[in-house]
């Protein structure tokens, strides 16, 4: 009886030392400090778009992206005149490109809103118009999400409204609550 009480209580003493032992040595293990990216600001996003898709803060005459950024909201303007074929929802080789370079910027970012606003020529028949702009928006949005963009993308048409040209409008937002109807 006194041999197993004996063994019991160096066993415990050997689990207790063992236990110390592994709380020491964790505490001598040199904690790294591991450096955590902040958020991106709009203007990160702008910084890498001028950088890696040629895109500029003013319009110019070579069609490239153009970027407008207020404290809350991202505008990105493709640069072309007609994103979309003739009376028709479907993309320009150029558009494809140029959303082919914003895509992965987008992706390496944290969670944002996008937001999308498809635009008719003024076709003088307001049901088409409408038609044609939100199946642009929603176009651009499939494309965007088929190139691997997961965030939060809203597409709408703004018929009779703004622009009179087959074109979209992406508006990129870091805070959801700033989102606001851009066919106004």
């Amino acid at each position: 009886m006194i041999d197993s009480m004996y063994y019991k209580k160096i066993f415990i003493l050997l689990i207790s030392f063992l236990f110390i032992a592994c709380l020491s040595k964790k505490s001598q293990i040199p904690i790294k400090s591991v450096n955590i990216e902040k958020t991106p600001t709009l203007n990160t996003i702008k910084e890498s778009l001028i950088e890696n898709c040629h895109a500029k803060a003013k319009r110019d005459t070579n069609n490239s992206i153009f970027l407008e950024l207020n404290e809350s909201v991202l505008k990105i303007d493709l640069g072309y005149k007609n994103d979309f074929q003739l009376d028709s929802q479907l993309l320009v080789q150029t558009v494809k490109n140029k959303l082919f370079c914003i895509a992965p910027i987008l992706i390496k970012q944290n969670a944002l809103t996008i937001q999308i606003t498809g635009h008719a020529n003024d076709n003088n028949d307001t049901s088409k118009d409408q038609y044609l702009s939100d199946n642009r928006a929603i176009t651009v949005a499939e494309e965007l999400f088929n190139l691997g963009i997961r965030d939060e993308i809203f597409a709408k048409g703004c018929s009779g409204k703004k622009l009179k040209n087959a074109k979209v409008e992406i508006f990129i937002y870091e805070d959801k609550s700033k989102l606001k109807d851009q066919c106004k």
